[in-house]
């Protein structure tokens, strides 16, 4: 009966081996399936993170479109948060970053845009964002310029979706229009500070342009009064300017200290009672000097996450730059929306001519406005 027993131990521990094989087998499988894989699809860099915040989640799908898989040549870099790019420590690693700028002859425009709003980026690309708009103005134009003419480079900052297709969609994207930096961070009302700081950071290091653009992905532009503006600048050697929708008045720069609010600041990151002067988030302009002055106080400034326009303005308020209010930059305006306005063809052609960034425009109607803003800017 013992010698049973033992027998039967002896085949037991001999099965749990061979389970056990065959687990390990299974890991070693996937693993070359995944890692091996995927390291054919990206380019390895190292880069090194410094974390102000961990951001919190906040899942709200909408609008995501389908990319086509013809994708053109642009390589998606997977960045690591142990080592630095470029000797460059952003807030947070990147799981794709766009080409860098072959010089600083740039108007460079930022769009922050939620990960999930592929339709909203699409509208952008196909409407106001195009380069082809500003090379069709230029020989319209048909002047003699004493410099180069600016070159336009449209990129977005997105973070990363809950949902694991979405992501695999955004990377698609990512490679099909190299136009994408993508934070690896949940994308949420909380991250809108840390895209804002993201691009400028990607923008002085990796461009340092001439003009800086920012602006949201349900805002349209007027792209010709926006470049001709930039080439004036340029042209005049305007240095440390900043237009937008300024918030000056009192009133609209005290900080949110109802805690159910969206907008809530705690007295632990900011103790005044009222914000330096900022810009509104949706839409603003600035020289590339002033984009460099900024960045460089990032570090020293503990972030706000809940107010991305007053911490810009904070960075400004440190390099002594204020912001000059501009009434070409406007917000939603329900009387100019009305179910007639586009019956009204001479006046929306009027108000495109003083329109330089409108926000809360539907990304279908980006189109449409392009087309009035054509007829507004180039036709006599």
């Amino acid at each position: 009966m013992a010698s049973l027993t033992n027998c039967n131990c002896t085949l037991r521990r001999i099965a749990y081996l061979v389970i056990a094989s065959l687990i390990v087998g299974q890991v070693l499988m996937i693993y070359h399936v995944i890692v091996k894989k995927d390291a054919h699809k990206y380019k390895v860099h190292q880069i090194n993170v410094s974390f102000h915040k961990n951001y919190s989640s906040d899942q709200d799908n909408d609008e995501f479109t389908d990319i086509t898989s013809n994708f053109s040549s642009v390589v998606i870099d997977k960045l690591k948060s142990e080592a630095t790019l470029n000797n460059v420590s952003f807030l947070a690693p990147m799981i794709a970053s766009p080409t860098a700028c072959e010089s600083m002859n740039y108007l460079l425009l930022v769009i922050n845009s939620k990960v999930e709003h592929a339709g909203r980026r699409l509208a952008i690309r196909q409407s106001w964002g195009d380069a082809k708009n500003i090379d069709h103005f230029n020989e319209k134009a048909k002047t003699t310029k004493a410099a180069p003419p600016l070159k336009w480079k449209l990129i977005f900052i997105v973070g990363r979706s809950n949902t694991a297709d979405i992501n695999k969609k955004t990377e698609a994207e990512a490679k099909q229009y190299g136009d994408l930096i993508i934070g690896d961070f949940t994308d949420s009302m909380k991250s809108l500070t840390l895209k804002t700081v993201m691009a400028m950071q990607w923008a002085k290091h990796f461009c340092s342009p001439a003009i800086y653009y920012k602006g949201d992905d349900d805002v349209f532009v007027n792209p010709y009064l926006l470049y001709q503006i930039a080439e004036g600048y340029v042209r005049n050697n305007i240095k440390k300017e900043w237009i937008c929708r300024a918030h000056i008045h009192p009133i609209s720069r005290r900080p949110v200290r109802n805690k159910r609010h969206r907008y809530y600041v705690p007295y632990s990151k900011y103790r005044q009672k009222l914000f330096p002067y900022f810009c509104s988030g949706f839409a603003y302009v600035m020289t590339g000097d002033a984009l460099s002055s900024m960045v460089s106080v990032v570090k020293t400034t503990p972030i706000i996450d809940s107010v991305d326009d007053a911490f810009v303005g904070i960075l400004a308020d440190k390099v002594k730059i204020k912001p000059k209010h501009d009434k070409r930059f406007k917000v939603y305006d329900r009387y100019d929306r009305r179910p007639n306005r586009f019956n009204r063809p001479n006046v929306e052609i009027e108000l495109m001519r003083k329109t330089l960034a409108e926000h809360g425009i539907y990304y279908l109607k980006m189109k449409t406005y392009m087309a009035n803003t054509n007829k507004a800017m180039l036709v006599k």
